[in-house]
């Protein structure tokens, strides 16, 4: 439902700081942030996942984010994250440029592989690639080839 909405809803900084704090005060196994794109606000995502960082007993926390969005000071927190601890979603759809205009989608795919890798090498945040089979203008080749430079990108380091 979420892709049906226009524009981006925030709470308070204050009351995500209180709702998170109770979650983790109870030891909440898994907490998933279910927002299409967490780091649209980098700054708001660093602030978010620096409280986390200070505050969790032991929970696991899973978003959403875009790779492509990430910063050097998103990095540097990130590389703090103890193991088991975040989880991102990184919704690719698919290496092809005129099939993610076709859907709608924009990213700067050069960044997102980099940043991947660099998640990769740099950090032990757990990783989950989203692509999907069968978008416009794609075929099972056009795939193919997706999944491969996906896996390529999640398997090496480059740069």
């Amino acid at each position: 439902m979420s892709s049906l909405e226009r524009g981006v809803r925030s709470f308070s900084m204050e009351r995500i700081r209180s709702d998170l704090g109770i979650l983790m005060a109870k030891e909440v196994k898994t907490v998933k942030l279910v927002d299409r794109t967490f780091n649209y606000d980098v700054s708001r995502a660093n602030e978010i996942w620096d409280y986390i960082l200070h505050n969790n007993r032991g929970s696991r926390f899973h978003f959403e984010i875009a790779a492509d969005l990430l910063t050097e000071e998103n990095l540097a927190l990130l590389a703090k994250v103890p193991q088991d601890t975040f989880r991102f979603e990184i919704g690719i759809q698919s290496k092809d440029t005129e099939t993610l205009e076709r859907v709608g989608r924009s990213s700067d795919l050069d960044k997102l592989f980099i940043n991947v890798a660099r998640l990769r090498q740099e950090t032990q945040v757990t990783i989950h690639l989203d692509l999907v089979a069968g978008l416009p203008g794609e075929d099972y080749q056009g795939f193919l080839r997706s999944l491969q430079v996906c896996a390529s990108s999640a398997l090496t380091i480059s740069r």
